[in-house]
């Protein structure tokens, strides 16, 4: 696989896999539904198909970035409010060196 290293990636790839003994063989759909019977190659489904199967990965795409997302948010959070205690802590030690230096 190329995994995002463009053209110049792909084209290497082609030229390390071409005498590959699958290499000819019809696109398989990856992680397709083992109750749906076997995977039905990609040069073999029809216009509408294509589009349903299209529009699915695109709805599991959004599901799994929504649930990042959601993730995300929620480790951020939990970092601001650490990172808000800490800020506290300091700024207490701060103002106590300083009246500890007036009383001095």
């Amino acid at each position: 696989m190329v995994q995002g290293k463009g053209v110049a990636g792909a084209l290497d790839w082609i030229d390390q896999h071409c005498n590959d003994a699958d290499f000819e063989e019809a696109l398989m759909i990856v992680g397709q539904d083992s109750s749906a019977g076997p995977a039905k190659p990609m040069s073999n489904l029809t216009k509408e198909e294509k589009l349903l199967k299209v529009k699915e990965l695109q709805e599991s795409i959004r599901k799994k970035r929504a649930i990042e997302d959601e993730k995300n948010t929620r480790e951020n959070e939990a970092a601001r409010r650490i990172a808000d205690q800490e800020m506290a802590k300091a700024k207490r030690i701060n103002e106590e060196r300083e009246y500890e230096n007036q009383i001095a």
